[in-house]
């Protein structure tokens, strides 16, 4: 059987691969590295100075996707958060105000965004918000800068 495998293994590079994986770690191995037991967990290292366009009202606004680490622009039907006049906006509705100066903790968003959660919230320079995520990953941002065609914030997932 595995005379076969290794003369087709020398003619084609994909079938050297799963040769090597049947012959060396058998097809579970490869399979166990391929997909992990649990999905990993956002990361909670703080994020200064994130800078939001803010739309003009001319164009669409620009989405912003918070799962990542940084928040990276939103792509077609990704839940975002994005920026339109005086007002930042979730189209997923899971966002909530923050009225402690201290830094919230992620049951307190949680909490925050279950008692209370809004499609938008006024936008003011040290003003904070917490968020849900689009897996369900509590956040916060802290608004740190307001321009006329941007906001600036800092931005963390909470563990």
């Amino acid at each position: 059987m595995i005379g076969p495998l290794i003369g087709m293994a020398y003619a084609h590079p994909l079938i050297a691969g799963l040769t090597a994986v049947a012959v060396v770690g058998g097809g579970g191995a490869a399979i166990s590295a391929a997909l992990p037991d649990s999905p990993s967990s956002p990361s909670t290292a703080l994020v200064r100075g994130f800078v939001m366009e803010r739309s003009d009202g001319q164009k669409a606004p620009t989405g912003y996707d918070f799962t990542s680490t940084p928040p990276v622009v939103a792509g077609p039907g990704a839940d975002a958060l994005y920026l339109q006049g005086g007002f930042l906006m979730s189209t997923n509705g899971k966002l909530a105000s923050w009225g402690s100066s201290g830094v919230p903790t992620a049951q307190d968003c949680r909490k925050a965004v279950a008692d209370d959660p809004s499609r938008k919230a006024a936008v003011s320079v040290g003003y904070a918000m917490c968020y849900l995520d689009r897996n369900g990953d509590p956040g916060y941002l802290t608004i740190t800068a307001s321009q006329a065609d941007s906001v600036t914030v800092d931005t963390a997932h909470l563990g």
